[in-house]
């Protein structure tokens, strides 16, 4: 019996930090594993529209360190959408009103899944945003529009998908005014600008 007492406060120290380690191990995943976030949803897009054109929306996360790497960003010490990190909402509705005539309705970080739009795939973390377009006169000439004077109100709205990390604009979805027609879906290369 002796050396089983000799042991007896060991074994229990042992088994005492196993159940100490195993309960810190379950907090920490508890808290570091997010809980589910509902979908990020458009206020001036109906659910329906980005269903009709094949798209859906989950809740994007950012790492925790991303806070710092805008700072760095902003310092011009890395470049935008580099660590992992989401280019600023500023920068991507910038890259969607590209030409100046057009207006931020809103935007909203999101893992973006399609298969009908080349380019997306599953989960690619994007920037939705939804502008107007502006009337304004233009003249066809040679593969070119010449656009002159004022904006004359404001024509119809779209969404355009900003890549999060590269900053491109990925596709356009032009909504008919009137939102009785569904979208008509225009792919354009990453590096092609709206309002053009």
């Amino acid at each position: 019996m002796a050396p089983l007492r000799r042991w007896l406060p060991f074994a229990a120290a042992t088994l005492a930090t196993a159940l100490l380690a195993s309960g810190v191990g379950v907090a920490a995943n508890r808290l570091s594993a997010p809980a589910a976030r509902p979908a990020p949803q458009l206020k001036t897009v109906a659910p329906a529209v980005l269903d009709r054109v094949g798209i859906s929306l989950a809740a994007a996360s950012q790492p925790p360190y991303c806070g710092v790497a805008d700072a760095a960003v902003n310092q011009r010490w890395l470049r935008p959408g580099s660590a992992g990190c989401a280019i600023s909402q500023d920068a991507a509705e910038a890259m969607a009103r590209r030409g100046g005539s057009a207006r931020v309705l809103e935007s909203v970080l999101a893992l973006v899944t399609s298969t009908r739009i080349q380019g997306i795939g599953r989960d690619h973390l994007s920037w939705l945003v939804v502008v107007q377009q502006s009337i304004r006169t233009c003249q066809q000439s040679g593969g070119w529009a010449m656009c002159s004077g004022p904006a004359r109100g404001f024509a119809w709205s779209q969404i355009a998908l900003v890549d999060a990390y590269g900053g491109g604009v990925i596709s356009t979805l032009r909504l008919s005014p009137t939102g009785g027609r569904p979208p008509i879906q225009q792919t354009l290369p990453s590096t092609a600008l709206l309002g053009n």
